[in-house]
């Protein structure tokens, strides 16, 4: 990244871009006038990005490479890379224990990388990094119309996320609630401390919130954003190829110049032509060298996918097979009481308001292609004396991940 004192940022703000340019003490000055965007950091709206944090295992005796946990989980949910760009970005956010909580954000598929490829920005950054939430809280504010929240695991963004509300009110509250809830369950957030409210809300909605996580909500400006320490290394594949044409471009130029020169001087022609041969060629040796590493870094990858393949399979990793089942629930009407996983067994249980919720939720879960590495046992659900059905199951784990399911 630069390190000029005229660094310009270019941040989402409620309704349309603010222009930021950084002082002689290194801080951060909202501009008044119009907003510049050549060769400045432009700040990646929350909603263009897709927030994914996850838990990665550290090896007995070793280390948990974060990098290669991370690239295996994009490249499941189908993110290649094929050399051009970055579409996705990682940075810690914590540990606990033998586990190491990472956080991670990609392009999403509607991204309007078309839009952003305009301000020919120099470096991208993603604008809830920029933003300082004190340790254990979230923040909601506004991004370009849209209400966006960001949650903070100490004093580490962990997870970001735009609302489905367009308003803050009760059934934001709500919304947030049980985002609250999915995080807490998953050990992604502990217990918040706080709520920071930086943008415009309708009267009942602090009390809302309040109600909804008992937990305070402190109303007060939005902070002058701070980047963090470790840039975002996220490159929009159009952007480098934009680039890369641009590149091509300039050098036909200079090309199509040294030609005609040598009709004026074909002396001087067959000099520039020299020179632009050699610089051609140590640009070539340059670009050899800096990919060196990057092709050493790949190898290494590729050794420690080897070693972790076993852990980092999705089929069987507990973050995963989770999120598999959450994705399988009703709006209401299930409650999860329990969750485990081993290398041999998948034990859930849980409550359903309803006999036909908990049936409902059982065909859901046996006819899933994405459990189809368990045998399942799913008995009848007891059904209790307010009517509610108590359900638990247990899955065994196929060793050669056949797609076989068994109820009782």
């Amino acid at each position: 990244m630069k390190n000029s004192s005229r660094m310009t940022l270019c941040l989402p703000g409620e309704t349309g871009r603010e222009s930021w340019s950084r002082e002689g003490d290194g801080a951060w000055k909202k501009q008044t006038g119009g907003v510049s965007g050549e060769g400045c950091i432009l700040g990646l709206e929350v909603l263009a990005l897709d927030s994914l944090p996850m838990w990665a295992v550290v090896p007995e005796g070793g280390r948990a490479d974060v990098s290669a946990v991370a690239a295996l989980r994009w490249e499941s949910l189908g993110v290649q890379e094929d050399g051009e760009g970055k579409s996705w970005t990682h940075w810690p956010a914590g540990e606990d224990g033998n586990r190491v909580l990472v956080g991670s954000a990609g392009l999403a598929n509607e991204a309007p990388v078309a839009e952003w490829m305009k301000w020919n920005a120099e470096h991208f950054e993603i604008s809830a990094r920029a933003f300082p939430i004190p340790p254990g809280e979230m923040a909601i504010w506004k991004e370009l119309g849209r209400q966006v929240v960001a949650f903070n695991r100490s004093d580490r963004l962990v997870y970001f996320s735009a609302l489905s509300a367009r308003v803050l009110d009760e059934a934001a509250a709500l919304e947030i609630r049980d985002m609250v809830w999915s995080l807490e369950t998953q050990e992604f957030i502990t217990k918040l401390k706080g709520v920071r409210l930086w943008t415009a809300c309708e009267p009942g909605f602090p009390e809302a919130m309040k109600s909804a996580l008992q937990i305070r909500v402190i109303e007060e400006q939005k902070p002058v954003p701070v980047l963090p320490a470790n840039g975002c290394d996220i490159l929009p594949p159009e952007v480098e190829r934009s680039r890369r044409d641009r590149a091509a471009r300039k050098r036909k130029a200079q090309l199509l110049l040294a030609l005609a020169a040598i009709y004026v001087a074909f002396f001087s022609a067959w000099a520039g032509w020299l020179w632009l041969r050699e610089k051609k060629v140590s640009n070539e040796q340059i670009e050899i060298a800096q990919k060196r590493p990057e092709v050493e870094e790949v190898r290494k990858a590729h050794a420690h996918w080897l070693a972790m393949e076993a852990a980092t399979n999705p089929d069987t990793y507990p973050t995963e097979v989770f999120d598999r089942l959450v994705k399988l629930l009703p709006d209401q009407g299930i409650q999860f009481k329990e969750f485990s996983l081993d290398q041999k067994k998948l034990a859930i249980g849980g409550e359903a308001s309803s006999v036909s919720h908990a049936k409902r939720f059982q065909g859901d879960v046996l006819n899933s292609a994405d459990l189809k590495q368990f045998t399942w046992n799913f008995p009848e659900p007891t059904v209790l004396e307010d009517g509610r059905a108590r359900f638990r199951a247990e899955g065994a784990v196929n060793n050669t991940g056949g797609d076989a399911h068994e109820s009782q």
